[in-house]
């Protein structure tokens, strides 16, 4: 019965459909860099930039350590991209409050 069990443990993602277990699809991509960036604002916003390891914000949205890594290079990297949408995201509520007086914004890293 042991083997049954560990046999029902190893079974892919998703039940066995084809596609679900391994690298996500394009789209899925995107969505899990929006969540992770999501977890990472929160996180930051709640503890502040030093007292939040990468282990926590992986754990919070579920991936690997390295997943950061090769998405945003490290913790800056991500903090930037958190940053980025932050803004992207007040430049558009500023547009969407008075759209003849909105003024273009790029945010740019060195």
């Amino acid at each position: 019965m042991g083997d049954i069990l560990w046999h029902k443990m190893r079974q892919p993602a998703g039940g066995g459909r084809p596609g679900a277990a391994g690298r996500p699809r394009k789209g899925e991509m995107d969505e899990r860099k929006i969540h992770l960036i999501r977890v990472a604002e929160a996180l930051f916003l709640e503890r502040g930039y030093q007292r939040v390891s990468l282990a926590a914000i992986a754990g919070e949205a579920r991936v690997a350590v390295r997943t950061i890594y090769l998405g945003f290079g490290g913790k800056a990297g991500l903090f930037r991209a958190v940053i980025s949408e932050v803004g992207r995201r007040f430049i558009d509520d500023q547009h969407a409050l008075d759209p003849d007086h909105a003024t273009p914004c790029v945010i740019s890293w060195r």
